[in-house]
């Protein structure tokens, strides 16, 4: 029997995690999200060294989230491309967690054409969408930022740097660039000057939280969510899993 769907979602990366996720919160609506790489089981999260914030294991050949791609950058020069192949992309070798700056968001208001006060992408009608998608555990308070949202957000530095960075070197570091002129930036997250300070992250406890684990693993309890796993060899969207009621 032909199963039919109301929304494919093809790629179970960070925006397709999160939109699949969301779009399954609407109960009359039957989602499917397809996915290339390894799709977890019941329970499972991808908990291995691809989200330890102390490893990078997973961006090297040979591991087997690594798709690595074979590329050619120049004529006589070639290399690999590490292209992750878990649930959620690039996110679980990743852990930064930066928004565009707000100059970013006026110039595509403007190229948008509409009225850059109302346009949807300025960055105040952006900002309450960026706030509904963080737990931000540094700033809970700040009208900046969210409190109750999926994504938790925390930073690697102390907020002022006269209590010092994370080691010495970045203690080094960073007084060398404040000698220098640079401009202290204890939110990066703010919209303010751009300068240098705590990279927002979602890590948490040496652990990368993506969208994976925090939109659509909550997700997949759901009755109107289904996820596939494809073959790396396969071109046609063809998929084999269980549905989780």
């Amino acid at each position: 029997m032909t199963k039919h769907y109301d929304v494919v979602v093809v790629g179970g990366g960070a925006s397709g995690c999160a939109l699949a996720a969301r779009l399954s919160e609407n109960p009359d609506m039957s989602v499917l999200l397809i996915e290339a790489g390894p799709v977890p089981g019941a329970g499972e999260t991808h908990t291995g060294d691809s989200q330890l914030t102390s490893s990078l294991q997973s961006v090297y050949s040979g591991h087997d989230l690594n798709w690595d791609y074979p590329s050619s950058l120049f004529e006589g020069r070639s290399g690999r491309w590490p292209a992750a192949g878990p649930w959620a992309g690039r996110w679980p070798s990743m852990g930064y967690f930066v928004r565009a700056h707000p100059g970013d968001f006026a110039e595509w208001a403007a190229a948008s054409g509409d009225d850059p006060r109302h346009s949807s992408w300025s960055y105040p009608n952006a900002l309450p969408i960026l706030r509904a998608l963080e737990t931000d555990l540094d700033y809970p308070d700040s009208t900046l930022h969210g409190r109750t949202g999926p994504m938790k957000i925390a930073r690697v530095w102390t907020q002022s740097p006269r209590e010092g960075a994370s080691g010495p070197l970045d203690d080094s570091f960073l007084a060398a660039a404040l000698s220098g002129g640079a401009v202290w930036e204890a939110d990066k997250n703010a919209g303010g000057i751009p300068g240098i300070g705590p990279v927002p992250m979602n890590s948490i406890g040496g652990v990368r939280l993506h969208p994976g684990m925090q939109y659509a693993a909550p997700a997949r309890s759901g009755p109107t969510w289904r996820s596939g796993e494809l073959s790396r060899a396969q071109t046609a969207l063809s998929w084999t899993a269980s549905r989780r009621s």
